[in-house]
C-alpha cells in the first residue's frame, strides 16, 4: 500500500501510531518506521511531499468560541463521555449524554462502541471555557456527529474567513464547480463531501486562497483553477 493509495482509498486525517506507509524509504517529517511500517508520531494530516509521507499537525492556535462549529478527533475517554482534539491545545469534552440523547448509563452504554479513538466529529462548542476544556454539543444540526467523509484539509485558522468569502461566495464556488459538499470548522479544518478528484481540486483551491489572500483578483483565478483553465 502506497501513501497516494492511502490517501485514495483510505482516510487521510490519523492518528499517532497508525501505519501511513509501508515502505521505510518514503518516511517523512513526523513519521517514524517501525516493524508494522512507517506509522504517524502525531495527530494530523497526511501530506505528499515529493516521495515522502509526512503528517501535517492538527494542533495549532485555535481559540474556541461559544458556538463554534469545530470538526475534532476522538483522542480518549472518560467515565461519562469522550475528549476531543479540535487543535485548540487542551482537549475539548464530549459528554455521554450528547450521543445517547441525555440518557447515559454506562451499565448499559459502551462508550467505545458509540466513537472510537480516530473517529472524526463535527461539533459545535457549546461552553467555550469550563474547567479548562471547551464543552462540545452534537444538538442544533442534523449534520453533527461521526463523520462519514474522509478527505480532510487542514488550513491556518486565520484563513477561514477569506475560503468561506463574503456571504459564503468563495465556499460556493468550490461546492458548485466540484459537485461536493464542504464542511468548514473554524478551528480550520475542512472536511469535504466528494470523490477524490474534487478534494484533490479543492485542495489547490485552498492553497491558492491561503498563499494570495488578499490578492486583487483572486475570486477569478479561484473560479479558473475549480473549472480547469491552463492559465489559472
Amino acid at each position: 500500500m502506497s501513501g497516494e493509495e492511502i490517501l485514495k482509498e483510505d482516510k487521510n486525517i490519523v492518528v499517532p501510531g497508525e501505519v501511513v506507509e509501508r515502505d521505510p524509504k518514503k518516511a517523512g517529517e513526523n513519521t517514524k518506521v517501525t516493524e508494522r511500517g512507517v506509522v504517524s508520531t502525531r495527530l494530523g494530516v497526511i501530506q505528499k511531499v515529493g516521495r515522502k509521507i509526512s503528517i501535517i499537525p492538527y494542533s495549532g492556535p485555535y481559540r474556541p468560541r461559544d458556538g463554534d462549529l469545530v470538526i475534532g478527533v476522538v483522542v480518549g475517554y472518560a467515565p461519562n463521555g469522550w475528549f476531543v482534539d479540535i487543535g485548540a491545545g487542551v482537549k475539548a469534552f464530549l459528554p455521554a449524554t450528547e450521543r445517547f440523547k441525555g440518557k447515559f448509563d454506562p451499565r448499559i452504554h459502551d462508550l467505545k462502541e458509540a466513537f472510537k479513538l480516530g473517529d472524526v466529529l463535527a461539533a459545535k462548542i457549546l461552553v467555550a471555557e469550563r474547567l479548562g476544556a471547551p464543552l462540545l454539543t452534537l444538538r442544533g444540526n442534523k449534520n453533527l456527529g461521526k463523520m462519514s467523509t474522509n478527505w480532510f484539509i487542514k488550513v491556518p485558522v486565520v484563513k477561514i474567513a477569506r475560503i468561506i468569502g463574503k456571504k459564503g461566495s468563495m465556499l460556493r464556488i468550490l461546492e458548485k464547480g466540484t459537485n461536493s459538499r464542504v464542511m468548514v470548522g473554524q478551528n480550520g479544518v475542512l472536511a469535504i463531501e466528494g470523490t477524490y478528484e474534487a478534494y484533490v481540486k479543492i485542495k489547490k483551491a485552498v492553497n491558492l486562497i491561503s498563499e494570495k489572500t488578499f490578492l486583487k483578483g483572486l475570486t477569478e483565478q479561484v473560479s479558473k483553477l475549480i473549472a480547469g483553465e491552463e492559465n489559472a
